[in-house]
């Protein structure tokens, strides 16, 4: 004994008619002649989505005057350089927003981010250390467009740092860690709250950085990488009490969490100086001291 459900859909030309339900002229399932027009059609709309979407450019402002490390942004170039918001993955926003800009100058890259955090923590001691296991931490990943070799680098709100150089993203060894080239790169972190305390709620903290140019430059053969050739990412690592698990942002977007991957690293466009604008010069960071007394303020 059949049903109605039991009636099998008519073929009329093109179109699907189930006899169940006239009035629904066209089922789901697209009629066989019609599938070469329609995944044609999906292509040209996708190549004309990919031309409108041009790929992220890490825009960094001239720096025209000398520049303190003091883990603020007051130096003037600092409201000309483009914001760049971190994202999560899928460039979904993340629960702690952090925001970085980036300057330059004849002898170094520079960056100011801007995080907020509300249990901010960073338990890592002194030398080179894997920062983003024990506590907050910024990393910046930047290496020459065309090579394979690339450094990563970590900043944390404690005033501790890290450089790890890798030959290529397939060869990341121990040795990256305990063996990498002198960089001397510095910052300067300042805390708006209260570090490693979990009882209390904090508001974020900054860092301000500078990494000089003929450091990043290692021999591989060829000749060094002019400053404009450089690509980079920054991630961020942000732990909290309030947080089931840490929070991992980043830019620019990928399409996996995996910040070793060069080719995805987002090419760096230095704006030009200003015709009148004074020589650049970066003077040293603030006593010991002080950062100390700056990372520990309340804000």
């Amino acid at each position: 004994m059949s049903t109605d459900t039991d009636k099998e859909p008519v073929r009329r030309g093109l179109i699907r008619v189930n006899p169940c339900h006239p009035w629904l002229k066209i089922e789901y399932r697209i009629a066989r002649p019609l599938r070469p027009l329609i995944a044609a059609l999906a292509l040209a709309l996708g190549a004309d989505s990919a031309r409108s979407d041009p790929a992220p450019v890490a825009v960094a402002a001239h720096a025209r005057t000398a520049i303190t490390l003091d883990g603020r942004a007051d130096e003037p170039f600092w409201a000309e350089a483009p914001a760049i918001d971190l994202a999560l993955l899928g460039e979904k926003p993340p629960r702690l927003p952090g925001r970085v800009r980036l300057a330059w100058d004849e002898r170094h890259l520079y960056v100011f981010a801007e995080l907020r955090d509300d249990d901010v923590v960073a338990t890592g001691g002194p030398g080179p250390r894997t920062h983003q296991t024990e506590g907050d931490v910024l990393e910046l990943f930047i290496g020459p467009a065309g090579r394979t070799w690339y450094w990563e680098l970590h900043y944390t709100p404690a005033g501790r740092r890290s450089a790890f150089f890798f030959p290529s993203a397939g060869r990341r060894l121990g040795s990256s860690v305990t063996d990498a080239p002198r960089l001397r790169h510095r910052h300067v972190a300042r805390v708006d709250g209260t570090l490693n305390d979990w009882r209390d709620h904090d508001a974020g903290w900054s860092v301000e950085i500078a990494v000089p140019w003929a450091g990043l430059a290692v021999d591989d053969g060829s000749p060094p990488p002019r400053i404009d050739e450089w690509r980079l990412l920054v991630g961020r690592y942000a732990y909290s009490r309030w947080q089931d698990e840490v929070e991992i942002s980043f830019w620019p977007p990928l399409p996996a969490l995996r910040f070793h991957r060069p080719a995805l690293f987002a090419p760096l466009r230095l704006l030009p100086p200003a015709d009148d604008a004074p020589a650049p010069a970066s003077s040293e960071s603030a006593p010991r001291s002080s950062k100390r007394s700056s990372r520990n303020a309340r804000g």
